[in-house]
């Protein structure tokens, strides 16, 4: 829960309690911050996939999204990725075909994943289902928080 920030710490910092500290304590951490405006919700999951798919890190996969699709997984996250959702899409002027190869590049990207029964299936990944569910629910505070880990060095022996 965001602590209200005085006048003087709006212009970027803010005071934020992520979860409690040991023994029931709130740990208070000073953090950066910037906003960002909408104009809709599709435009908001639009913005937060652009951070979201440069923050994410896989093992020997590219993670990064170009505008394209990050406009076709905004529309599975807003809708669920099912027939309906796929015509809206071909009626921005995407066909079926190019559809079918960006669904082919969001899943070797682990943003959509095969189903376990049957293979022609796709459904959202765990994390980007969280997305979802955390940006449609309608008491979301619209916070999207990155935390910067540096990379850790192999040892050498």
């Amino acid at each position: 829960m965001p602590v209200r920030p005085s006048a003087t710490e709006r212009t970027g910092v803010i005071y934020w309690q992520p979860t409690p500290a040991p023994f029931g304590q709130f740990q208070i951490m000073k953090v950066f911050s910037t906003n960002l405006t909408f104009k809709h919700k599709l435009d908001l999951i639009q913005q937060v996939l652009l951070f979201y798919s440069l923050s994410r890190r896989i093992p020997d996969v590219d993670c990064k999204l170009r505008p394209k699709l990050i406009v076709v997984l905004s529309y599975y996250i807003l809708n669920g990725y099912n027939d309906e959702t796929k015509e809206m899409i071909q009626n921005l002027g995407i066909n079926k075909l190019l559809l079918n190869q960006m669904n082919s590049e969001l899943t070797r990207k682990k943003y959509l994943i095969t189903d376990t029964k049957n293979l022609r299936k796709k459904h959202l990944a765990e994390d980007i289902k969280n997305l979802s569910e955390y940006f449609s629910n309608p008491e979301s505070p619209n916070i999207f928080a990155i935390k910067f880990d540096e990379e850790r060095k192999a040892r050498r022996n």
